[in-house]
């Protein structure tokens, strides 16, 4: 006999008090065995006794009291057997990991301490679904404290071992019964953790390819949670358009209407810039409103308040259209704000070059794009353009700025931005155009004669510089 008798800890393994057999069967084989079990035909799991012979792979010694204790369906279960008869528990599972998963649920039921990483599993990527898995146990035991330690160990993870499908689990897959329990809250509380731990900077996420495509792999419960959140860090454009790539990917054009209607209602409107809210915003894809959204967002953009308008003419708005900035801080190892303001665009002698040559042999302009640039919630695009002049044979050279959109994110019809634009030569910045401009879907390019004189002799050819590369810079300093 086990010593001490102190905790039911004890009795986990133990046949020396067992007066039942846990047989773990795998569902296939019973569904084929045709050993009496056609009578549960079609259910997931299956606990039964009486002697039934069934198909065995793995048995452990169990204890009527102990599991009744810890389980109200395991005390009805136990109610029905005949007194003193030779029973077992047949519990049928899945696969693999469902077997793992019911035998560490039963562990845990003994135990009654979370399950641990390494009664799991050594690798912390199959953690999360063997978590789940128990839970799924449990609900079906009617285990409420082994529930508790499942959860527990669930957000007890580290947040840089999880990805979006992790996220996505454990939002979507708990039992329907923990919905409404303070359990469930403790899993999106957690789900939000990572989710401002992973896409909490926005600019960060927008901009770095790998964050950007696993946000779009988010379930439309985990977006709606991230998009809740004061948290955020960034500009609300920056949510505008992450909600946007998200949309047009495939979690997002699988998502349902009342999923796209919750996401709309969490978007904070009034902090919009001007040139957002007036064009793009009507026109995304996901975001649903009102013809009354249209007339509040017009007479807005002509100077009036955006909750005044809607009290005035009486007119029901969800609350967070109206609420304050996010407050989310960026985190100590982010790029810093001065860095995400400005781009600096190389270009090699060989490139310019034969853009110079290209524009000698035709009547048009030439022109050079760099990679589309993202700040303060817009894109944008520098390019070099070449133009001919006047006389024949004469060439302007220009630096152009301009709106750009992106593969999903449509470019405003027209933009306000203060930006400054130039070159860099032997290590100092030359400015070239430092102002306010109204951007419309052409954008703005601007000519520079003396631009042109630093850079390139008309007669020699291309300068030289000692790295081998021109060097430009595009600042933003407002967008509206």
């Amino acid at each position: 006999m086990p010593d001490p008798w102190a905790s039911l800890a004890a009795f986990y393994l133990d046949d020396s008090l067992s007066d039942c057999n846990i047989v773990f069967v795998p569902k296939q084989q019973v569904q084929g065995s045709g050993s009496g079990t056609g009578t549960n035909k079609g259910k997931k799991r299956k606990h039964s006794g009486e002697g039934e012979q069934l198909p065995v792979l793995e048995t452990m010694p169990g204890h009527r009291i102990v599991l009744a204790a810890c389980s109200p369906y395991f005390q009805a279960l136990f109610v029905r057997w005949k007194q003193g008869s030779d029973q077992q528990v047949t519990v049928e599972y899945d696969g693999p990991d469902d077997l793992a998963a019911a035998k560490a649920c039963i562990k845990t039921l003994y135990l009654q301490t979370p399950p641990s990483n390494e009664d799991l599993s050594t690798d912390a990527g199959s953690v999360f679904p063997l978590l789940l898995k128990m839970i799924d146990w449990a609900d079906l035991w009617q285990a409420p404290t082994c529930t508790e330690l499942c959860i527990s160990s669930l957000v007890a993870q580290r947040l840089d071992s999880l990805c979006p499908e992790h996220i996505n689990s454990m939002l979507v897959q708990l039992p329907e019964s923990l919905r409404s329990t303070p359990l469930n809250s403790k899993v999106e509380g957690f789900c939000l953790r990572w989710l401002l731990y992973t896409f909490g900077d926005m600019w960060v996420t927008v901009t770095t390819e790998a964050k950007r495509a696993a946000f779009c792999n988010l379930c439309p419960a985990a977006v709606e949670l991230w998009m809740g959140s004061d948290q955020l860090a960034g500009v609300e454009n920056e949510v505008a358009v992450l909600v946007t790539l998200w949309h047009a990917g495939q979690q997002g054009q699988a998502a349902s209407d009342a999923s796209l209607r919750h996401l709309s209602e969490l978007l904070r409107v009034k902090n919009l810039a001007p040139s957002t809210r007036v064009d793009p915003l009507l026109g995304l894809p996901w975001f649903q409103h009102n013809a009354a959204l249209k007339k509040l967002i017009v007479l807005a953009g002509s100077g009036w308040c955006l909750a005044e308008v809607a009290s005035e003419d009486q007119i029901e708005f969800p609350p967070a259209w109206f609420a304050e900035p996010r407050c989310g801080t960026l985190r100590s190892v982010s790029p810093p704000l001065a860095s995400r303001c400005q781009h600096v665009w190389r270009i090699s002698t060989a490139d310019f070059a034969a853009l110079i040559n290209k524009a000698k042999t035709t009547t048009r302009y030439q022109e050079l794009a760099s990679s589309t640039i993202f700040c303060k919630g817009a894109f944008f695009k520098g390019a070099l353009v070449l133009r001919h002049g006047n006389e024949e044979g004469e060439l302007y050279l220009g630096l152009s700025f301009r709106t750009a959109g992106d593969s999903a994110y449509p470019r405003p019809i027209i933009q306000r931005v203060k930006y400054s634009m130039g070159f860099e030569e032997q290590g100092e910045r030359v400015t070239l155009a430092k102002q306010a401009a109204f951007f419309d879907q052409e954008g703005w390019i601007e000519y520079a004669k003396s631009f042109a004189a630093e850079l390139i002799d008309w007669e020699e050819g291309v300068q030289q510089p000692a790295d081998g590369f021109f060097t430009f810079f595009f600042i933003v300093h407002m967008v509206e």
